[in-house]
């Protein structure tokens, strides 16, 4: 760890390039994990990065995998997230866990703009106040 004259941190062999700046050891796909072991619940910022560029994920026990791939983290649990995607499309999707607590794509957001949704489309009487 290294902490220069300015109070900027850096976790992992590097200058710090922010106020807190991490390195992972494999940078083909680094991931944050804050853990809840008491409830085996995780909540990740991982990445992955290929010759396309760079894609990343925030989930509620879901992450990217070591192929790149959006998978369930944890057990039984539900999960959600959202993925970034800077690579060739640029879109930003979200995700929600089915009953089995796999994550599927919901919302898609394309760099054009258009919103293309998966599932059916809720009206306002779906959910009664």
């Amino acid at each position: 760890m290294t902490i220069n004259t300015s109070g900027d941190i850096a976790i992992g062999n590097h200058t710090p390039d922010g106020q807190l700046s991490i390195r992972a050891a494999n940078a083909s796909f680094p991931r944050l994990v804050i853990s809840n072991t008491d409830y085996d619940e995780n909540i990740n910022l991982s990445t992955y990065h290929d010759a396309n560029g760079i894609y990343a994920f925030l989930g509620a026990n879901a992450k990217l995998n070591s192929s790149g791939n959006i998978t369930r983290d944890t057990t039984g649990h539900r999960s959600s997230g959202i993925f970034l995607d800077a690579r060739n499309t640029g879109n930003i999707e979200f995700y929600t866990g089915e009953a089995s607590g796999n994550p599927e794509e919901r919302l898609r957001i394309a760099s054009d703009g258009k919103a293309t949704f998966t599932g059916d489309i809720a009206t306002a009487q779906d959910y009664p106040t």
